[in-house]
């Protein structure tokens, strides 16, 4: 795998963040399903970030992507 956790890349246009991956997953601290770990079934787990004021960012969502689907740009 490419990218790490934490990272911070673009998908479909957006800025997003990883947050797990297939040998890493995602550990919520608070989960509605009481999920201890969230395991991508594609390649990487992502939180989509629509507006980023004063380094606050503004969650939109997550979604499973595939790794030829993130744009190698960092923000």
């Amino acid at each position: 795998m490419n990218y790490q956790i934490n990272q911070r890349v673009h998908w479909a246009n957006k800025k997003v963040l990883i947050v797990g991956t297939k040998d890493e997953p995602y550990k919520p601290k608070i989960d509605p399903y009481n999920r201890a770990e969230i395991k991508p079934k594609k390649d990487y787990l992502i939180f989509i970030l629509d507006k980023i004021e004063n380094e606050v960012c503004h969650y939109s969502g997550q979604t499973d992507v595939y790794e030829n689907e993130i744009e190698n740009i960092e923000w």
